[in-house]
């Protein structure tokens, strides 16, 4: 059997589907969550900032401060559910920091979260609302 490359094997719907598949790495749906959150790194640096959106594997949270990719920190992040209030506690690594608009956008996946944090998140991003209110946002 021939290994070599047919010309065939570089129509332009076959290098567009190939790139298209190299490039979506998400493996769970995101969902837009403002709210505020308190990270705390591993080197002892510690600040407040606010999130925007979150998916069951991860989150992304803005920075003032360039964090490196590969770093792990603690998240804690304010919400409700059922109108009361909620701390999700998270241990994540941060899987990209890009710079955009003056600030760094910050990629973390979740590596260890307990139980009802995880049961709140499947909740929120899966559309049955552990806040109990309609809105899906708890910034002022």
């Amino acid at each position: 059997m021939d290994a070599c490359l047919k010309d065939d094997d570089f129509t332009e719907d076959s290098l567009t589907s190939q790139l298209f598949a190299s490039k979506e790495k998400r493996r769970a749906k995101r969902v837009p969550a403002k709210w505020p959150v308190t990270v705390a790194t591993t080197s002892g640096g510690k600040f407040n900032t606010v999130t925007e959106n979150i998916s069951e594997s991860g989150i992304l949270f803005v920075s003032n401060s360039q964090l490196k990719a590969g770093q792990k920190v603690h998240l804690r992040v304010q919400t409700y559910t059922g109108g009361f209030p909620f701390v999700l506690d998270a241990i994540a690594v941060l899987r990209h920091v890009s710079l955009s608009e003056n600030k760094f956008k910050c990629g973390a996946e979740f590596i260890f979260m307990r139980d009802e944090g995880r049961r709140f998140v499947d909740s929120f991003v899966n559309n049955r609302n552990p806040h109990g209110a309609k809105s899906r946002t708890i910034l002022g």
